[in-house]
């Protein structure tokens, strides 16, 4: 389980504690129990090269999820799951 700083959902204010990637690794994006996602973090042809990891594809889908969000949000434990839809 990996900890940062996650803004509460704007919709249902719950912790957020899911970063999805999706299947082929290409893909993250924040999601929170009442369905609500954030903005998709789509890799770079960059990012492949230098090959960013699993956390650093979090960490990116956090960050756009953060934009426009709490000025201090909490720091949360989360996991990262494969999406497999």
């Amino acid at each position: 389980m990996k900890t940062s700083k996650i803004s509460l959902c704007p919709f249902c204010s719950a912790f957020i504690n899911k970063v999805f990637l999706s299947e082929d690794g290409w893909g993250s994006q924040v999601k929170c129990k009442c369905g609500a996602s954030g903005p998709a973090h789509e890799m770079t042809t960059k990012e492949f090269n230098k090959g960013i990891s699993r956390e650093d594809m979090a960490e990116k889908a956090i960050e756009l999820w953060n934009v426009g969000g709490m000025e201090n949000p909490p720091i949360v434990n989360y996991k990262i799951y494969i999406d497999i839809n």
